[in-house]
């Protein structure tokens, strides 16, 4: 039985094919090649070789041998037909099947399966279709497509392969590189698989760095589908967007505070910290901040000198050493003075044993004086106290006027001279007189222009009958006068100008007790007794002013001690004037038991300050002038000290010099004038210094 199957193929007309008895006719329109191909791979050839598909129209069986040898052999023709260059038995053009013959300079499909195998191609139609035909455009040379249209292989399979026009441009595979293509109204796109260029449709791979993505001064290098970013220093990030806080891995120690800059930090270190991650303390001492041969301990943020025994001061800058000072002695050996020369040559010996002599301590130069003046030593003659004292004993008292400004001069001169040993450091001119110049005009002038210097004038009153007055004077403040009683007052008064102010060893002493005794007895005039209460009135105001710490108390007396007010009493400055001013005479009693008022304060036991004073304001008519002597001795050994105030033309000054330890304890006040007793209130407030201070601060 003959079988026939219809075989379309890419040609119109075809020749037939003839294997011996074998006949193949292939009519221009019949099954598709799968069919036939598909049949041929699940039948069996019958007895006589023969396959049928079965009847279909008139058309014939094909009469051949076993079915796959017949493909093979259809395949090999066509084969030969390529490589012999001989023309196949199936007339296809040579142009034509260039596509799907087998030859090493022929580009093929992307799966090589749809050019050299025909079931799979067949049978994979729609993915062969997909594939890209490298030649394709072999093929479409000359094709007649409109410019928005594309040449395609309409059937991809090798042996019936068909060119088409078609407005899906896609159908050409344009898009390269295993791309995407998306058909538009007006053409097509490529969608590039990752890291190819969609500009020349995904053929070449595409510049990650074209963009420039690299901020901050980045430098881009391309990779595939890919970039890397090599960032400038202090940046990072894929784009080195990120400024790199350095500031992140806490760099700065011991609580310093970190600020971030590009590429770097700074440290703000707490104080005692130094260098750039704040990690090295700060050695305080390495600049040598002690002085004065003081040694350095370094702390935290700080040090601590170690100062010798000298020196005091965060950095030992205080010098707690009395010293250096130039000291000129200016002693009044005048008439007034003949039989007072030796207290003054003793208060001079006194205070050269209390100092060190030398270059860098304290120098003495003496001058005596009268109506002329004579250099007995120069400050810088001598270093030894003992050759000082020798020379004092020399001085004599002579009848003679006093002519202080002379010897003013003289001393002056010595403390500016370096010829005379003058070191131009502190300087005082201590001057032993009574305050009763002869030239005491020209004493006063040549005394502004000393202090106007800067060198100081100290005053003590030395004599029979003491001018206050002069004194305060010349020294120019109350300060500087003194009592031969008080030379350590005046001692400690210059080791604490000659020491750092801030030194301790002298103290400023303010707690004195005053207790005034006023005489009221009957036998004196109203007008002599108002001289009496102003002179009053003026010790408190002047001492008050002068140092308000002092503690005052009041009696009045003629036979017994009237209590006015006690030196308790929390009054101020203005009711205790008040008070005293109220006091009248006792118009009973005509007599003055001043012992017995002495003996009442005394015994009284009032007094608790370490400087105790007794003030005795009265005309002095006493008539138990040896018992008041006797008190006013007691009252010394109990370290209370009697002074005198003289108001009133009718006070006897002869009595007061009598009975009290010296006269400069007895201040005068006449027609109003109560300067001198700015004296009595300097004696309120003095130093004490430490006994060993030069021994301590070596």
């Amino acid at each position: 039985m003959e079988q026939h199957v219809k075989i379309q193929t890419l040609a119109t007309n075809v020749n037939v094919y003839q294997a011996g008895t074998q006949r193949l006719t292939v009519p221009q329109v019949g099954v598709s090649i799968n069919e036939f191909l598909t049949e041929m791979s699940r039948s069996r050839l019958g007895s006589n070789d023969s396959l049928c598909h079965g009847n279909i129209d008139d058309h014939a069986c094909i009469h051949f041998g076993k079915g796959d040898e017949f493909v093979r052999q259809v395949f090999h023709e066509l084969s030969n037909a390529h490589n012999a260059e001989v023309e196949a038995p199936w007339k296809i053009q040579r142009h034509e099947a260039h596509s799907f013959l087998t030859s090493p300079t022929r580009n093929r499909r992307s799966d090589p399966r749809c050019n050299t195998d025909e079931v799979y191609c067949e049978n994979n139609k729609d993915s062969c279709m997909v594939h890209n035909e490298q030649s394709r455009e072999y093929f479409c040379m000359g094709n007649t497509c409109t410019s928005t249209q594309a040449c395609y292989l309409s059937t991809p399979c090798p042996a019936h392969y068909i060119l088409g026009c078609s407005d899906n441009q896609c159908l050409s595979f344009p898009c390269h590189n295993g791309a995407t293509c998306h058909d538009t109204s007006t053409g097509f796109t490529c969608q590039c698989v990752p890291g190819w260029n969609p500009a020349d449709y995904c053929k070449t791979e595409k510049n990650e760095c074209a963009s420039n993505p690299c901020q901050n001064g980045g430098v881009c290098t391309d990779k595939f589908n890919d970039y890397s970013c090599s960032c400038h220093p202090g940046y990072t990030g894929k784009i080195c967007q990120t400024d790199i806080n350095e500031c992140a891995s806490f760099p700065c120690q011991n609580s310093g505070t970190c600020t971030d800059h590009l590429n770097k930090y700074s440290c703000s270190c707490v104080p005692g910290y130094t260098d750039s991650s704040c990690q090295t303390d700060l050695n305080e001492c390495q600049s040598v901040p002690c002085l004065n041969g003081g040694s350095c301990n370094d702390l935290l943020n700080a040090f601590a000198c170690d100062c010798t025994s000298r020196y005091e001061g965060s950095v030992c800058e205080k010098d707690c050493r009395p010293g250096p000072a130039d000291i000129v002695f200016v002693v009044d050996t005048s008439d007034s003075l003949q039989n007072d020369v030796n207290k003054s040559i003793d208060f001079i010996v006194r205070f050269i044993s209390k100092v060190p002599i030398g270059r860098n301590d304290f120098q003495i130069g003496v001058i005596a004086y009268n109506y002329n003046s004579t250099v007995l030593f120069d400050l810088d003659d001598y270093t030894s106290a003992s050759d000082m004292n020798a020379v004092l004993t020399t001085i004599k008292g002579k009848e003679a006027a006093t002519y202080t400004a002379i010897a003013l001069q003289q001393a002056h001169e010595m403390l500016t001279t370096f010829s005379m040993g003058s070191r131009r450091t502190t300087s005082y001119i201590v001057l032993l007189h009574d305050g009763l110049s002869t030239d005491r005009n020209n004493a006063f002038a040549e005394a502004k222009i000393i202090n106007a210097m800067g060198i100081r004038i100290l005053s003590v009153g030395i004599g029979q009958s003491i001018a206050h007055r002069e004194m305060l004077t010349i020294s120019n403040s109350q300060y500087y006068t003194f009592s031969p009683h008080h030379l350590d007052d005046m001692y400690n008064q210059i080791l604490k100008e000659t020491v750092h102010s801030d030194c301790a060893d002298c103290l400023l002493e303010e707690e004195t007790q005053i207790v005034m005794l006023l005489d009221n007895n009957k036998n004196q005039t109203i007008e002599n007794y108002n001289d009496r209460l102003a002179a009053t009135r003026n010790i408190i105001e002047k001492v008050l002013t002068y140092n308000p710490h002092t503690k005052i108390g009041m009696y009045s007396y003629s036979e017994e001690p009237d209590l006015v007010f006690s030196l308790s009493w929390s009054a101020d400055k203005d009711n205790r004037i008040a008070a005293a001013l109220q006091i009248n005479i006792d118009n009973h009693i005509s007599t003055s038991n001043t012992s017995h008022a002495l003996q009442h304060v005394r015994l009284d036991k009032q007094f608790s300050a370490f400087r105790k004073i007794v003030v005795i304001v009265s005309n002095g008519m006493w008539t138990d002038m040896d018992e008041i002597k006797k008190e006013v001795s007691y009252s010394k050994q109990d370290g209370i000290e009697v002074v005198g105030v003289i108001a009133g033309e009718d006070s006897v000054m002869e009595n007061y010099q009598a009975v009290l330890n010296d006269p400069s304890q007895v201040f005068y006040t006449d027609d109003g004038n109560f300067k001198a007793l700015e004296s009595l209130a300097t004696m309120t407030k003095y130093y004490s210094c430490d006994d060993n201070i030069f021994s301590k601060r070596q």
